[in-house]
């Protein structure tokens, strides 16, 4: 995963940030999901998991600095 972010970062498609970090968070949070599916998060309706997936996880790919 971390490859393909790089690649997509090269491409300035993504923002700038360690691609290992936010790999191995996406890649914890899945497996996450994927044993305990049941919670609070919207993960069975595909349009509130798309608005979570935009709220919360894209700005792992998108920071912001400290100054904006």
């Amino acid at each position: 995963m971390a490859r393909f972010l790089t690649y997509w970062q090269q491409r300035g498609e993504l923002g700038s940030f360690d691609p290992d970090v936010v790999a191995e968070l996406f890649v914890r949070l899945t497996i996450s999901f994927i044993a305990n599916p049941h919670g609070v998060l919207p993960l069975g309706d595909t349009e509130a998991a798309r608005d979570f997936a935009r709220r919360y996880l894209a700005p792992l790919m998108y920071p912001q600095s400290g100054s904006d």
